[in-house]
């Protein structure tokens, strides 16, 4: 959903630009709603920087974990590369992610100097080295095979130099949690798009708090300095003040909200 503001500054420069269309809450953990609030570059900064951090915050990620019978595309969306940590037979820990709804094992070197992965993987890297040992294209496919059909846990001899055993991995899978909590800097920015968005063109309004708002999202000052009660408590007698006076200059003229 769509909703334009017709506010001709960007809401972080406070510059004159062209705007772009903007996920009011980020698109990464749901959001939806989109404004053209920010230039290309503000929105693009912000994006990479900050906003696309927030679905690894822990909360998040066991939150959408609980929802995952009812909000299936919204998990995969937000856990789609996030690491996972999977127990293989032995008890060894390793790494994973999930991919296209599947969890995928990251490749891992033992201290024997083995190399743990899954299997399709397996077989992509194991075609490389016995065409390397100097099987042919038909006894290299056999060897696979064998690999394929062999049993867990038993070493299979596929080449004279290369042995293989295909362990099985246990079924406990669980998320990683290992990234910090959502920047607060995302939850101020969230907070001033909605503002912006209900005030619409009241711009001595927003103006107020702008500088303030943008300094916090930048980082140039902490979320926790005593400047916050700008950004979300100024007066409200001063805000009724400058809402009648604005009511009185505007009368007659159609504005955006």
């Amino acid at each position: 959903m769509r909703v334009p503001v017709r506010i001709p500054q960007c809401s972080i420069c406070l510059r004159e630009r062209p705007l772009t269309w903007e996920h009011v809450i980020p698109q990464s953990i749901g959001g939806t709603l989109e404004a053209d609030l920010q230039c290309r570059d503000c929105n693009s900064n912000l994006g990479t920087q900050l906003v696309s951090q927030a679905r690894k915050d822990p909360s998040l990620r066991l939150a959408i974990r609980q929802l995952k019978d009812e909000l299936p595309d919204l998990f995969e969306s937000m856990e789609t590369g996030l690491p996972y940590l999977v127990t293989d037979s032995n008890d060894e820990r390793l790494r994973a992610e999930r991919r296209k709804g599947r969890y995928r094992i990251k490749p891992h070197q033992r201290s024997d100097r083995s190399i743990i992965t899954e299997t399709n993987e397996a077989i992509r890297n194991l075609r490389k080295i016995l065409r390397k040992d100097g099987l042919s294209s038909v006894e290299t496919e056999s060897a696979l095979a064998r690999f394929v059909e062999g049993p867990t846990n038993i070493p299979v001899k596929l080449s004279d130099r290369t042995t293989i055993i295909k362990w099985s991995v246990q079924s406990t899978i669980e998320p990683h949690l290992s990234s910090g909590l959502m920047d607060d800097r995302v939850v101020a920015l969230v907070a001033y798009n909605y503002l912006r968005l209900l005030l619409g063109n009241l711009v001595r309004v927003v103006s107020i708090i702008d500088g303030t708002v943008c300094r916090i999202i930048d980082g140039k000052i902490g979320i926790n300095e005593s400047s916050r009660m700008e950004v979300v408590g100024f007066p409200v007698s001063a805000s009724r003040s400058l809402y009648r006076d604005r009511e009185r200059e505007t009368v007659g003229v159609e504005t955006s909200w």
